[in-house]
């Protein structure tokens, strides 16, 4: 799969907004000292390096992964606050704007 057409334009306002929620969740989150941003915009070929899905929102800047110490839960709590799909996948916390399959759905990629 790869991202089609003009979507990266089209889903700036999208991404503004992702941005944006993201960061009244770390406020919300508490102490942060121990969290680092591992992850966000990847091309097609380091998401397929680590693993990730061919319609993964890190191709769309809709994502982010966060990893180090700090408490999981009330990160999570945080951003899904803000409207953002939080999950803790082990060795890092992914945050994304949609649910899975959303942007597939809506032709972002074929």
């Amino acid at each position: 799969m790869s991202v089609q057409g003009d979507w990266i334009r089209i889903l700036m306002p999208t991404i503004q907004q992702y941005v944006g929620a993201v960061n009244s969740g770390l406020w919300q989150a508490g102490d942060l000292s121990g969290v680092r941003l591992t992850s966000w915009l990847r091309d097609t070929t380091r998401n397929a390096q680590v693993g990730g899905s061919p319609s993964s929102q890190h191709l769309v800047a809709l994502a982010t992964d966060w990893a180090g110490s700090f408490d999981r839960l009330q990160f999570i709590k945080a951003m899904n606050a803000q409207g953002l799909q939080a999950i803790d996948e082990g060795s890092h916390v992914h945050v994304q704007a949609f649910a899975a399959g959303t942007l597939r759905r809506l032709g972002v990629f074929q």
